[in-house]
């Protein structure tokens, strides 16, 4: 399964992960930076099969924040059909730009929600 959460409340974007986590093995969630951390080894291990077959959750944050994080996403959309069963990804990004290709199309291929701030009538 593939979940896109966006949008500037970091707090309920944290929750809607949190109950993610909570079906998942502590030692089968890695969290990655897609501005920081290293693409290679990211992709290897989101697209590896894991030799017991266990469930694994991919947290991958600001997705949409670096030319390199796009390039990471489309290279990601194009492999799709070889993504394990077995390995959940969430791609998370506070403010990704919705005229692109490639929000659309993960609006597409991934249980997208937008997470907004809360206006004062709503608190």
């Amino acid at each position: 399964m593939i979940w896109f959460f966006y949008g500037d409340n970091n707090m309920e974007i944290s929750r809607e992960i949190r109950k993610l986590r909570e079906d998942f093995a502590r030692e089968n969630v890695r969290v990655f930076d897609l501005t920081t951390d290293d693409l290679a080894r990211i992709s290897a291990e989101v697209f590896g099969r894991d030799l017991f077959g266990s469930r694994k959750l991919f947290v991958l944050t600001n997705a949409f924040s670096s030319a390199l994080s796009r390039d990471f996403l489309e290279n990601f959309a194009k492999n799709i059909n070889q993504l394990p069963d077995e390995n959940s990804l969430v791609f998370t990004d506070e403010k990704p730009d919705k005229r692109t290709k490639i929000f659309k199309d993960f609006t597409k291929i991934a249980d997208a929600r937008e997470f907004s701030k809360l206006k004062d009538w709503q608190l």
